[in-house]
């Protein structure tokens, strides 16, 4: 399912990792939705292992290990406070 879901919004990577697909692709406003509105498979866990949010060769954004880790650079320390406050108070995955 999350294979089908990502072939929509981009193009396989070829790489060296076994067991393992990678997509590459603009960040458009269906993959926005896709992000926001519909990241559950089936079991209700996110459906994808990591997903890289990149600008340019420029890392801006990671949720990794179905989300259990996100990391994020460039925030402002108000952007960062509103993600202290949305997430989970016992979630300690976030790395600023």
């Amino acid at each position: 399912m999350a294979i089908n879901s990502a072939k929509v919004f981009g193009e396989t990577l070829e790489t060296d990792i076994t067991n393992m697909k990678v997509f590459v692709g603009e960040i458009t406003e269906e993959f926005i939705f896709e992000l926001m509105y519909n990241p559950f498979d089936e079991e209700d866990k996110i459906k994808w292992f990591s997903i890289f949010l990149m600008d340019g060769d420029k890392f801006v954004f990671s949720s990794e290990h179905y989300g259990s880790e996100f990391a994020a650079e460039g925030l402002t320390e108000d952007e960062i406070e509103y993600i202290r406050i949305e997430v989970e108070p016992s979630f300690d995955g976030i790395f600023v």
